[in-house]
């Protein structure tokens, strides 16, 4: 599965805002490690 917006593909990425974005998908593949307080705001997602 791959997302459109990428929230955690780096050592735990943190307080990372998406904001104004139109995409299929926002989320987590977490490869590196997880991810804290990600956030989505105002956001078109079709998938």
């Amino acid at each position: 599965m791959t997302w459109t917006f990428d929230d955690g593909h780096a050592p735990f990425q943190i307080m990372n805002l998406y904001e104004g974005n139109i995409g299929e998908m926002w989320g987590a593949d977490n490869y590196f490690g997880g991810t804290g307080y990600g956030t989505a705001l105002r956001n078109y997602f079709t998938g």
